[in-house]
């Protein structure tokens, strides 16, 4: 993308001046598209392995303890939809209602 700019400057170091800025520009330029670079190339992070889900996940299968068929088909839903990953097993609960 290029930009255009129109500078007047009224001094006798202008093109001196306007080069040094032009350089610091460009290194900012470059500073930013590194630093979009790396966010793009960052992990995208796990619903199943964020704090939040997991107590959640287990306030869930908490209040599902008084209805074993319903804690179960939930427990078993959960093991589905977090696959195979070490947080589905983190949880006591899931543990001690459906086996692996």
């Amino acid at each position: 993308m290029v930009i255009p700019v129109r500078i007047r400057v009224k001094t006798p170091d202008a093109p001196g001046l306007l080069l040094k800025s032009l350089a610091a520009m460009r290194r900012t330029v470059a500073t930013m598209a590194d630093l979009v670079q790396q966010e793009d190339q960052a992990p995208e992070p796990k619903l199943e392995d964020s704090r939040e889900w997991m107590e959640l996940r287990d306030l869930i299968l908490a209040a599902l303890r008084p209805y074993p068929e319903a804690l179960e088909a939930v427990a078993r839903a959960m093991r589905k939809t977090e696959g195979a990953g070490q947080a589905t097993t983190d949880s006591p609960i899931l543990r001690d209602t459906v086996p692996p």
